[in-house]
């Protein structure tokens, strides 16, 4: 049954896309805010599609930081969350590889909604470019989402977390904000099954700042973690 359900729901999402994709074109070439909306309409179908389909549901849990920019470092386990945490955080800043902006269409997309991109090449230069840029977003009272593993987990699994993280706290001056979750054990890395179940998303308590580097690092997988296992059956 989840292999059908799955199968269903992967059609349905690729003629969703291509839905929302050729209703949004006025938006794409006319008006750049616009294109806002439509990527809400596609993350709400999205959402619905997983409930009604897959039996995928989702609660939150923890505070919000309503009107100010802050960081989300968020795990980071599932294709789930890149979509979802869109609509949970309120059109947050992603930082992105780069390299997601060549998809052909969905990229198109992409460059037209403030993120901020990473271009893995261009070392040094491009934590500048990062800083600068979320930067600009939050002064327009925008939040970003970072990913401090840098890739998607297995539920259980952990990585070193990057230093890039670390710079956007040093620099930044915000508040950064632990999530934890457990997307990973409905909607697996590279998996084409989905199973039923609700996903909970963790917000935490912000980091106060002023820790040093290596030590608001630390703190930070530690926070994550332990919520996030804390989340696993």
């Amino acid at each position: 049954m989840s292999w059908l359900r799955s199968f269903v729901f992967n059609l349905c999402l690729i003629l969703w896309t291509i839905i929302t994709g050729v209703w949004g074109l006025p938006f794409l070439l006319l008006w750049r805010k616009g294109v806002l909306v439509v990527a809400d309409v596609w993350c709400d179908g999205v959402v619905w599609l997983l409930r009604v389909i897959c039996g995928i549901r989702h609660q939150v849990e923890g505070a919000f930081f309503q009107g100010i920019g802050v960081v989300y470092a968020s795990k980071h386990q599932s294709a789930w969350e890149t979509i979802v945490l869109w609509r949970i955080f309120r059109r947050p800043v992603f930082v992105l590889k780069k390299e997601l902006l060549s998809i052909p269409v969905f990229g198109t997309y992409l460059r037209r909604i403030p993120h901020v991109a990473i271009d893995r090449k261009a070392g040094s230069q491009a934590m500048r470019q990062i800083i600068e840029q979320s930067q600009i977003h939050l002064s327009e009272g925008r939040s970003i989402i970072i990913f401090p593993e840098g890739t998607r987990t297995a539920p259980g699994e952990t990585r070193p977390y990057k230093q890039g993280v670390a710079s956007l706290y040093e620099h930044l001056k915000v508040p950064v904000v632990p999530v934890a979750l457990n997307s990973g054990l409905f909607w697996r890395r590279n998996a084409f099954i989905k199973r039923a179940g609700l996903i909970t998303v963790r917000v935490l308590s912000p980091i106060p700042q002023g820790l040093p580097r290596s030590v608001f690092l630390a703190q930070l997988q530690e926070m994550i973690e332990r919520e996030s296992l804390s989340l696993l059956p």
